[in-house]
């Protein structure tokens, strides 16, 4: 899975795209719930009106970003 903006954004933008969607990796969520949600941080900070759409993905035919994890959730 590749994951890249397709143009130029503020630095602040990818500052919070990095933050929310390492976050959400890191609590145990999909690549593609993560993106969803590093997206809508971008949106929600009115930063940039067309950030949010610019982080792409690619990946391979045989790879589900839905059910992707990386990280299992710590269960305690």
């Amino acid at each position: 899975v590749i994951i890249a903006m397709s143009d130029n954004v503020l630095d602040i933008a990818a500052i919070l795209f990095a933050q929310h969607f390492y976050a959400a990796l890191a609590g145990g969520q999909s690549v593609d719930s993560a993106l969803k949600q590093a997206k809508v941080a971008i949106e929600a900070a009115m930063i940039d009106d067309t950030a949010a759409d610019l982080p792409q993905y690619v990946a391979r035919d045989d790879v589900d970003i839905s059910t992707l994890v990386l990280v299992k959730a710590d269960g305690r």
